[in-house]
């Protein structure tokens, strides 16, 4: 074995264990997963649940395109925020990511969400890198998001907003730990006019 691999390799899992430790940012959120659902109160999955939930898959899309833009940021999933912070991994979300419900279907299937929602097909590997991450024995997916704004500005399609059914054309920024939507053109264009 390679010495200096192993150190390597513990560096990054501490480095990964202080990001998981950290509140909540403009630039750092944990969601729990993509699609499957989790109860906020007892932070136990949610076994009965059909099909893959959009409305959790839009919130991915949400703090994606509110990092691009404002000043980037990294979200992470498989990591709980509430009722407390814990590392759940991402398995759970397998069932829902294509034929062979592994790694790689997730990160497939979470890549084209991510194209189709931004109409952007070359947006992850230019400014959304996804990355699986092993802590506690549970892969976790970090997505380190780049900022694209005022070079050019993200609108994305939501699939289920507000459980409502399709929201075209969403213009999120990002304040404090929160993704917000700003709902009218005009407004939009006079946030971004004071970037």
């Amino acid at each position: 074995l390679d010495i200096d691999y192993l150190r390597e390799m513990e560096q990054k899992i501490k480095s990964k264990r202080k990001d998981i430790e950290q509140p909540e940012s403009e630039v750092l959120e944990f969601k729990s997963s993509v699609w499957a659902q989790y109860n906020n109160n007892s932070g136990e999955l949610i076994d009965k649940q059909k099909s893959k939930s959009l409305a959790l898959e839009d919130s991915i899309i949400k703090t994606i395109a509110a990092f691009l833009n404002t000043q980037g940021g990294k979200l992470i999933i498989g990591v709980q925020d509430r009722p407390k912070r814990k590392v759940v991994g991402i398995e759970a979300d397998f069932q829902y990511s294509g034929k062979s419900k592994d790694i790689e279907s997730f990160q497939n299937s979470l890549t084209n969400a991510i194209k189709t929602a931004t109409n952007d097909p070359v947006i992850v590997g230019t400014y959304v890198e996804i990355n699986i991450e092993i802590i506690d024995g549970k892969s976790i997916c970090v997505i380190d998001v780049k900022q694209k704004a005022p070079k050019s500005w993200t609108y994305v399609n939501m699939k289920n907003w507000k459980n409502k059914g399709e929201k075209k054309e969403c213009f999120f920024v990002r304040s404090g730990p929160s993704s917000n939507i700003i709902e009218s053109r005009q407004s939009a264009d006079e946030w971004k006019s004071a970037r």
